[in-house]
């Protein structure tokens, strides 16, 4: 008996030795892509006022019914308009023909394009003028905090999936490859990650989350 043991135990090692018998596990570890952290962001705004107004001009041309429009535009990179002033608030009218074309003209209300920009249109029935319009301006400074997930295993020919909450500003996937790179990859709706990384669909029936599916190629 003990004999047929030694011979028994020779054989098993001899055969994943040889790899007969290849342990799951190890064809597991070979298929190993990268080590990853999906990290999610959220951003926060705060505003605050600032002296200098933004200011829009039109002129309405001379002779019978006319109008004219201007557009109101943010004065730097990081400045909003305040979209909480009156919308039919003051303007001021310049006569540029006539004895008093300026109360004659009938404005429109502002109307708000986006946070940066504005516009308001005018109608007159006398002489030319020209119209300006100010909105005061507010600067915008934002503030970015990160949320990484628990670390993730990708493996070649395979699929995983990343939930992003609906709230969140960005979102990426920082990854170690097996080569021993480092790399990040945004997550952007429904595009691929990488050449090797490609999108399969995304899931957006969770009333909190976006779920994103990718398979990585071989």
């Amino acid at each position: 008996m003990k004999t047929f043991l030694c011979a028994l135990a020779a054989l098993t090692v001899s055969s994943v030795a040889y790899g007969e018998t290849p342990d799951p596990w190890q064809r597991l570890a070979a298929k190993k892509f990268a080590e990853c952290v999906a990290v999610e962001t959220s951003r926060s705004t705060t505003t605050t006022p600032v002296a200098g107004e933004a200011m829009g001009e039109c002129d309405t041309g001379g002779g019978g019914v006319k109008s004219c429009t201007l557009g109101v535009g943010a004065t730097q990179p990081d400045y909003v308009l305040d979209t909480t002033i009156n919308k039919t608030g003051p303007y001021y009218c310049q006569r540029l023909d006539g004895d008093n074309p300026c109360a004659f003209v009938q404005p429109g209300p502002i109307v708000f394009t986006s946070e940066r920009s504005a516009s308001r249109s005018f109608t007159t029935n006398s002489d030319r003028v020209a119209l300006v319009q100010t909105i005061p301006q507010l600067k915008l400074q934002a503030t970015f905090q990160d949320f990484p997930q628990p670390p993730r295993t990708l493996y070649t020919d395979a699929k995983f999936s990343v939930a992003i909450k609906k709230t969140m500003f960005s979102a990426r996937l920082e990854c170690t490859l097996q080569t021993g790179d480092q790399v990040i990859y945004p997550i952007d709706g429904n595009k691929d990650l990488s050449d090797k990384i490609k999108f399969v669909s995304e899931n957006t029936d969770d009333p909190a989350l976006n779920i994103f599916t990718y398979q990585v190629l071989h």
